[in-house]
């Protein structure tokens, strides 16, 4: 309990001293490392903003987002503006192939759809989106179908974990199935796993990523190592900002993300 109050200070103190974020608007709570945002915020750019942030606090190894966009009076914007301005923004941004991305918008909601080769540019399409006024959530369903050789980016994905000064690789292992990549071991902070994703991320030619962490804090290795009770003992398991049960007798445990690969 007294690890997750100072968490929770740690998490107000950082949403505080972030320049984008309204803190005052937005409460944390904290049960073993998981944080808990709820709230309403001004546009959906504060609110990934807001996670980011909380994200990078040491400490937490998962983020429930229960916040609501709530545009300030006199900034509601219709969809077709919105849609005309996402459209104009991905064909201004280079790093988005030309016509690959569709834009569609409903009551605020802005759909993804397209076919891009590299995964940048399906999260360059999100991040230019995002950041229009009355946009109140981003459904990103762009798909990566580039050519890949599994032996290929089994090798570069390893090499990439090696150079990377934050990851011990070791604990590491990685599959390549239909292009999709599926990454499992331990890892001790959602910090570490998510410098893991990214130097998966780096070697292009995956067309999925799928990751599937028990992430860890040192305290509760401790406890085990020493015999004691795990604190969240039976507790999902972390997955971003979703949980996963864990495993039953006979239970399917292919990925979450329904892409197929099945979980080592």
């Amino acid at each position: 309990m007294h690890s997750d109050l100072v968490l929770q200070q740690r998490v107000i103190d950082a949403l505080e001293f972030e320049p984008s974020v309204n803190a005052a608007h937005i409460g944390v709570a904290v049960r073993d490392g998981v944080v808990t945002l709820s709230g309403h915020v001004d546009s959906y750019f504060e609110k990934k903003e807001a996670e980011r942030t909380t994200r990078r606090v040491k400490g937490v190894t998962a983020v429930a987002l229960h916040l609501n966009v709530v545009l300030p009076s006199g900034h509601q914007t219709e969809d077709d503006q919105i849609a005309a301005r996402a459209v104009q923004l991905l064909h201004w941004d280079v790093m988005v192939p030309r016509d690959a991305v569709s834009v569609s918008v409903e009551d605020g909601i802005v759909t993804l759809n397209g076919e891009v080769a590299w995964q940048y540019q399906r999260a360059e399409a999100e991040s230019d989106v995002r950041k229009l006024s009355g946009v109140k959530a981003v459904v990103n369903t762009i798909s990566v179908r580039p050519k890949v050789n599994p032996d290929d980016i089994h090798l570069r994905i390893r090499q990439a974990l090696e150079r990377h000064a934050e990851i011990e690789a070791d604990n590491v292992a990685i599959q390549v199935e239909n292009g999709k990549v599926l990454l499992s071991g331990a890892v001790h902070a959602a910090a570490e796993r998510r410098a893991i994703e990214r130097a998966a991320w780096s070697r292009r030619r995956p067309s999925s990523c799928c990751r599937f962490w028990r992430a860890a804090e040192r305290r509760r290795t401790t406890r085990r190592r020493m015999g004691g009770p795990s604190r969240n003992a039976g507790a999902p398991s972390a997955i971003g900002s979703s949980r996963i049960s864990p495993a039953a007798p006979g239970r399917d445990m292919s990925c979450p993300h329904r892409c197929g690969v099945p979980a080592l």
